[in-house]
């Protein structure tokens, strides 16, 4: 039998359809926390939502999407600025 992986508490499976996404990030922020996430899109280019990346890394995204086909797993991604990463979390957030 297959072990469950592992889930944080209060990490919820949003949506098991398959989901695009796409990693963005900018530099750590003042008190040196990672500023990533992941824009989330479905097969016909409707947004799903934003994920905090935070300390989880790519697993963030596993935890609220199953089934994502991910664009990048290492690195920063798309860079953008602290502004439209900080209006990104501003609109549908899901914490991994």
């Amino acid at each position: 039998m297959a072990k469950r992986p592992y889930r944080p508490r209060g990490a919820k499976v949003i949506t098991r359809k398959k989901v695009i996404a796409v990693k963005v990030g900018t530099n750590n922020s003042s008190s040196g926390n990672p500023r990533r996430g992941w824009i989330c899109y479905t097969l016909n280019a409707d947004k799903v939502g934003f994920v905090d990346e935070g300390y989880s890394g790519s697993q963030a995204v596993d935890w609220v999407f199953p089934n994502n086909i991910m664009t990048q797993r290492n690195g920063k991604g798309i860079e953008i600025t602290p502004k439209e990463y900080n209006a990104l979390r501003r609109r549908a957030v899901f914490f991994g």
